[in-house]
């Protein structure tokens, strides 16, 4: 931009440009902008281009450390100016966005003008908004990339091939229309990653994270990551669900001793099962899980949350649930008793391994407690694992006082017992996609001692295919 738009008018009128002063004051009027440019012709005569960047008119193309002597203070200067960026306001209102939201938008100064290597830096910024348009602007809106030893030229080159990607692919197509503005890399390492592989090998994290650099804009919309297979076969058809539950009031589960607290009348349509196994785990398999939990790191138990930019959902502290969970996820997976309960569980409710999440294990000290909710999802309803269908919770641990599972609806309480093992359904036998209202449920504060347990939540499809690609 011109700082003085008529003024810079007489300038280029009255044969100035060849002035310095000049071409850093009416860089468009003397036309020296990138836009104004034609990839492959050079223009020697062009100050501006070699002091843009230091004055943050242009974005580095790598990621640098902060460097001394730059011309003033660079800040944002309202707490809105983050959310205000992401929202475009930097292209849409410039006049303040540029100024009054430096950081946000990009606009700090790099460095000392005249410094050869930031002038070096200025006209790689330059050429590559010259060569890639609108692309450049879109690509550096996200993460600048870490180019740094043996695979410096390689990273470069994917930032090349990036740019040329969003200029020819994402830019022109519509049907990127949606996703365009969310398609950048929100990680200095991303480039770096895909050299060594990691578009391919973690899609869950890299096809989201790293959508330019991976070059899967198009995955951002979960229409197009994780669209539905009509073919797929739920764990359950209507009225085979009942069948589960009958199977073990038939008594083929009579090992795990098995209680009946809640069983439909003769006849009954959508009749509720809601049934315990006192002997379900051994005490070495709980002390098992326990330790489980400890080495993957208790941390506070979450909700859901809002949804994000690429269909996912964030996790959400909830004032009305305070307990600790760990995930068991990895080597917490592959581990012997983990396996053997999990396959216990399968044997019980004859649903693959698969629908399976992973075992979410549960910490309650003193005080703590999660009030009324529900185990189902309503935005999994859907997609292509399913809603969750079946609770199948485990007591790993006695607790001296308090601790139990109450149904608030049913006016039902399950005290905790250690190898205890509790069941229930989330759905309808008769619309397995259909919240079941009855099993509402608190975990009732702990008065003494310590609780231990562990939820495994079981959906009506594959949940572990599409949640390793971010579908779930």
């Amino acid at each position: 931009r011109d700082e003085d738009p008529d003024a810079c008018g007489s300038s280029e009128r009255s044969g100035l440009c060849h002035e310095e002063r000049v071409q850093l004051s009416c860089p468009r009027s003397c036309l020296l902008c990138p836009d104004q440019q034609t990839a492959g012709a050079r223009r020697e005569s062009n100050r501006w281009r070699d002091v843009a960047l230091a004055r943050g008119l242009l974005i580095d193309l790598e990621a640098r450390p902060a460097e001394e002597g730059t011309e003033e203070a660079c800040e944002d200067t309202h707490e809105q100016c983050s959310f205000w960026a992401k929202e475009g306001e930097c292209e849409s209102n410039p006049r303040y966005m540029l100024v009054g939201c430096r950081v946000s938008c990009k606009t700090c100064p790099q460095g000392k003008p005249d410094d050869a290597q930031m002038v070096k830096r200025s006209r790689a910024a330059y050429d590559a908004a010259v060569e890639y348009g609108d692309a450049y602007w879109l690509y550096t809106k996200g993460e600048a990339q870490s180019a740094e030893g043996d695979a410096k030229e390689r990273v470069l080159e994917n930032v090349r091939n990036t740019m040329a990607y969003m200029r020819d692919t994402v830019l022109p197509g519509k049907e990127y229309d949606s996703v365009r503005k969310d398609c950048i890399n929100r990680h200095n390492l991303c480039s770096f990653w895909v050299f060594l592989g990691e578009c391919e090998v973690n899609p869950a994290y890299m096809t989201l994270q790293c959508a330019p650099s991976c070059q899967t804009c198009h995955l951002i919309d979960i229409n197009n990551r994780c669209p539905v297979d009509p073919n797929l076969r739920p764990a359950f058809v209507p009225s085979a669900f009942d069948a589960m539950f009958r199977r073990i009031a038939d008594g083929h589960f009579d090992r795990y001793a098995p209680v009946l607290h809640r069983r439909p009348q003769p006849d009954e349509k959508d009749g509720l099962w809601i049934v315990t196994f006192d002997n379900f785990l051994t005490d070495e398999e709980c002390d098992r899980l326990v330790k489980l939990g400890h080495d993957m790191k208790y941390e506070r138990s979450m909700d859901v949350g809002e949804q994000n930019f690429d269909g996912t959902f964030e996790g959400h502290v909830s004032s009305g649930r305070t307990s600790e969970n760990a995930w068991c996820k990895e080597e917490c997976e592959r581990d012997p008793v983990n396996v053997a309960v999990t396959e216990r569980i399968r044997n019980v409710t004859t649903v693959p391994v698969e629908n399976f999440e992973s075992l979410q294990i549960l910490r309650y000290t003193e005080g703590q407690y999660y009030e009324r909710h529900h185990d189902f999802i309503d935005h999994q309803v859907g997609m292509q694992c399913g809603p969750r269908i079946l609770t199948f919770f485990l007591y790993l641990s006695d607790v001296e006082e308090g601790g139990g599972t109450g149904f608030t609806d049913l006016g039902m309480e399950i005290l905790p017992k250690k190898g205890k093992a509790l069941l229930w359904p989330s759905v309808l036998d008769s619309n397995l996609e259909q919240k079941d209202t009855r099993t509402h449920h608190e975990a009732l504060p702990v008065k003494k001692g310590i609780k231990y347990a562990a939820n495994a939540w079981i959906h009506l499809y594959d949940f572990q295919t599409p949640n390793k690609i971010g579908c779930t």
